[in-house]
């Protein structure tokens, strides 16, 4: 992609996809959600969540989004250490010199 980022093939930018109307406020929804990509680089930690948007009336669904949540892993004080406590090692990162 154009703008540099990594998402799962075939996945849209963020956004949210309605059906024939928009959301209510008053309105009861049942929200189902999915973790459907996860991606980690040497400075990121990143995962694709699907959300599907159910009428909570008539179970209709009303609305799809898929987010993307990004993590600095430098901006997590803790990070090397819980990372290490739980046998995780470093991934491979392609500009990493080798």
């Amino acid at each position: 992609m154009s703008d540099g980022h990594i998402r799962p093939e075939g996945s849209p930018r963020d956004e949210v996809l309605t059906s024939d109307s928009p959301l209510f406020v008053d309105h009861p929804y049942e929200l189902e959600r999915e973790i459907v990509a996860l991606s980690e680089s040497k400075r990121t930690k990143s995962n694709w969540v699907r959300t599907k948007v159910y009428d909570g009336v008539t179970r209709e669904l009303v609305a799809e989004m898929i987010l993307n949540s990004a993590t600095l892993k430098g901006s997590y004080a803790k990070y090397q250490e819980e990372a290490k406590a739980l046998g995780k090692r470093e991934p491979l990162d392609a500009d990493r010199p080798r």
